[in-house]
């Protein structure tokens, strides 16, 4: 996981086809089908927390930790 620097978000890590994000009211969603390059790619964005609402939420099949 890498500590990202969000509002919402505390951190985020890929491992396999899995996205993992965890939020800072302690909710941890893994997100399966995930590609790295979206993970490069969100961590590279501008806004973490928009990038995941507009690119993995409700795109990618997910399950609370």
């Amino acid at each position: 996981m890498t500590s990202v620097k969000s509002s919402n978000v505390e951190a985020v890590g890929h491992h396999g086809d899995e996205l993992h994000v965890k939020f800072k009211t302690g909710g941890h969603y893994v997100y399966r089908g995930v590609p790295p390059e979206l993970h490069r790619e969100a961590l590279a964005s501008g806004s973490i927390g928009k990038f995941l609402a507009t690119r993995i939420i409700g795109k990618f099949t997910h399950r609370k930790m």
